[in-house]
Formats: structure tokens, C-alpha cells, sequence
């Protein structure tokens, strides 16, 4: 009976982790696939839609309208900017999806502890998931700046490539930050709670 109880605790908590494990990897190739998109658009494309983000900008917060110079260079930080955002956000889904694989090997160690008495090591850690998403990211960074080589007024650009590496180690580290206050937070909980039963 008490073994059956622990088969279905078991199985409940897999299937809670495959679940996560599976949206997270699949917000990551989502957002992979925005990035692709928005880099296969020709600079014209891209300059009327970094110029409709200025405009909108400009009306709220009433700047009036610029000159020729002042926009080209305005457009330019625009992008810049969209570069180091879009990889903001791809660091940090890489980062959670890692994570949350990395704690569905916790909870796995956790159940063989419990049935077996077998004490395993985590395998992977916090620090290893930081390296293996920035890792993917700056591939990804590099293949999507050899892409735009192809795609009409678009070319690679190595201040791109660093703002976009910066930028996913940003979203990285914003991440792991948030995990890690939340995990002090659950064990300052249990403790309290195992002090109150004793």
C-alpha cells in the first residue's frame, strides 16, 4: 500500500515536470523562431517598423517630430535595443527551461533517496545551467547574424553580436537571480514549519 502511494506520488510529480519541461522548450523555439523571422525582414521592412515604434514613442510623450538626421540615428538606437531585448528574452526562457529540467533530476534523486536509501549528486547545477544557456544563445547569436548576410540591406555585425550576447546574459542572470530568492524563501519556509512541528 505504501509502496503503491509512493509509485503515484512518483508519477504525479514526473508528470507535473514533463508537462513544464515540454512548455518551456516550447516557448523557447517560439521565441527562436520570432527572432528568425524579424531578422529575415530587408532593412526598408525593418526601418518602417523601427520608425512606427519611434512615432508611437514620440506622440506619447510628446517630442513633436525630428529631422531626417535626428531619425536615422534614433533608428538606430531602436535597433540596437530590439537586438539586446529579443535576446534578453530568449537567455532567460533557455535559462527556465534548463532550470526546470534541472529540478525534475532533483526530484528524480529525491524519489530513488526515498526508495532506496541511494544518495545521488546533482549533476547539474545552477552555474552549469547559466554556461549551457548562454552557450545556445551565442550560437544562435552568431548563426542569426551569418543569416542576415543573405537577407537584402542586412549584414553581420560584430556590436550586434555583442549586444546580443549581452543581452541574453542579462535575462540570464535576471532568471537565476529570481530562482534563487525563491528557493531561500521555500527553505526559510520549511524550516519555520519543521520548527513549529518540534
Amino acid at each position: 500500500m505504501k509502496d503503491s502511494a509512493m509509485n503515484e506520488t512518483g508519477n504525479n510529480i514526473k508528470r507535473k515536470y514533463y508537462i513544464k519541461m515540454a512548455i518551456s522548450w516550447i516557448l523557447v523555439i517560439a521565441w527562436a523562431m520570432v527572432i528568425f523571422y524579424l531578422s529575415s525582414r530587408t532593412a526598408v521592412q525593418s526601418t518602417v517598423q523601427s520608425r512606427k515604434v519611434i512615432s508611437v514613442f514620440s506622440f506619447l510623450l510628446n517630442l513633436g517630430v525630428f529631422d531626417e538626421e535626428t531619425l536615422t540615428n534614433i533608428d538606430g538606437i531602436v535597433r540596437e535595443c530590439a537586438h539586446g531585448v529579443e535576446y534578453f528574452i530568449l537567455g532567460a526562457l533557455l535559462f527556465n527551461a534548463l532550470y526546470i529540467c534541472l529540478n525534475f533530476r532533483k526530484q528524480e534523486e529525491k524519489l530513488l533517496f526515498a526508495e532506496t536509501g541511494i544518495d545521488c549528486s546533482d549533476r547539474f547545477r545552477a552555474l552549469n545551467c547559466i554556461i549551457c544557456s548562454l552557450v545556445i544563445a551565442t550560437l544562435y547569436a552568431l548563426s542569426d547574424e551569418i543569416h542576415q548576410i543573405y537577407v537584402p540591406g542586412r549584414s553581420c555585425q560584430l556590436l550586434d553580436l555583442i549586444i546580443d550576447i549581452s543581452g541574453s546574459l542579462l535575462g540570464i542572470l535576471l532568471i537565476w537571480v529570481f530562482y534563487f530568492i525563491r528557493e531561500k524563501r521555500k527553505e526559510r519556509r520549511l524550516s519555520l514549519r519543521s520548527h513549529r512541528v518540534i
